[in-house]
């Protein structure tokens, strides 16, 4: 399988995890947008209890998982699904991680304080990332496409405000 099917594959299987979680807990899926990071479902998760919205986002990380699991012999599919996977699963800004670590703390903590705790520990994994780029790119390991994203995520936090 080629490199751009089996990444259009992923994103695909990844987008119809989320959609069809979405579909099932009772939010409304509106379409989907193109990000810089990747793609975007648009779907209203605010109406969904804490559980059902958790569900939604990690629908699409579960999707990639067993893709890889199913298709372990089809490379780069299943490297691609398991590379989506645990990078969709870090609590990084906009990502999945990011997502569900909001949908559940809520159970455990004040709303204000689920909120805290959520960017305190977005922001350690954005500074972590961002360290870990510089270092491949300055030991000329890589991380070149890793130090942009890393670049576009600390500049997103400093455009934000509370």
């Amino acid at each position: 399988m080629n490199e751009p099917l089996a990444l259009a594959l992923t994103l695909g299987i990844h987008g119809a995890g989320h959609a069809a979680a979405a579909i099932l807990c009772g939010a409304k899926v509106g379409g989907i947008r193109a990000r810089a990071g990747g793609l975007s479902l648009l779907c209203r998760t605010d109406g969904l209890s804490y559980p059902r919205a958790a569900i939604v986002f990690a629908a699409g990380p579960a999707a990639n998982l067993l893709t890889a699991a199913l298709f372990a012999h089809i490379y780069p599919l299943s490297a691609f699904s398991l590379g989506a996977a645990v990078f969709n699963l870090f609590p990084l800004p906009g990502a999945d991680g990011e997502r569900i670590i909001e949908s559940l703390l809520p159970l455990a903590l004040p709303a204000g304080t689920a909120y805290r705790v959520t960017r305190a520990v977005t922001n350690a994994f954005v500074a972590l990332f961002w360290l870990l780029a510089v270092y491949l790119a300055l030991t000329g390991r890589g991380g070149g496409i890793m130090l942009l994203f890393a670049v576009g995520m600390l500049l997103s936090r400093l455009g934000e405000t509370e």
